[in-house]
């Protein structure tokens, strides 16, 4: 009596092809979303890192806070000379540029062109400003001192879609309002 081996069928085949096909199709959008999360979280923890940097340079320079462009390839008027936050702060952030790029600045466009991902909110007049949290409110929010160059975290006018630091090192991917 001869034995034979089952072997798998083409159609048994396709089926397990399509169910493997259809379970990817499933994950996907689950795990780009929790890739978007990851990247949003880093990019706290990168502007925490740049906070805690600014507190340090400011307890050493009798707490006014530096005087940097706001866009170091094309900065605004007034602003051509100044240095940008990334050379400011590096030696206090242990040298480690990578904090200042976003893992989610697409393919480090921002980072490439201006040094970092994170733009200093000059605008706002805090160049050489004491460093007062009760100066830097408008409206009864708290002033950002660097936020996301774009919409990195989410779609555009999203306030969800760009992360910002305060001057308490505190950052946060919301506008800061006083309660």
């Amino acid at each position: 009596m001869m034995i034979r081996k089952k072997r798998f069928t083409l159609v048994e085949l396709l089926v397990t092809l399509a169910i493997i096909g259809i379970l990817a199709a499933l994950l996907l959008p689950a795990l780009n979303s929790s890739r978007r999360r990851a990247q949003q979280i880093a990019c706290v923890g990168n502007l925490k890192q740049i906070g805690l940097a600014l507190n340090m340079y400011l307890s050493d320079n009798r707490f006014i806070m530096p005087c940097c462009t706001m866009k170091p390839s094309n900065p605004p008027a007034g602003e051509e000379n100044l240095p940008c936050i990334v050379d400011v702060l590096l030696s206090y952030a242990s040298n480690n540029r990578e904090i200042f790029c976003c893992p989610a600045d697409p393919n480090r466009q921002f980072f490439k062109a201006e040094s970092t991902s994170y733009e200093w909110q000059s605008q706002l007049g805090i160049n050489g400003m004491k460093a007062d949290e009760k100066t830097l409110k408008i409206m009864g929010f708290k002033s950002p001192i660097l936020m996301d160059y774009d919409n990195f975290h989410g779609k555009y006018g999203d306030s969800n879609s760009r992360n910002y630091l305060y001057l308490n090192a505190r950052a946060l991917q919301d506008l800061d309002k006083d309660k």
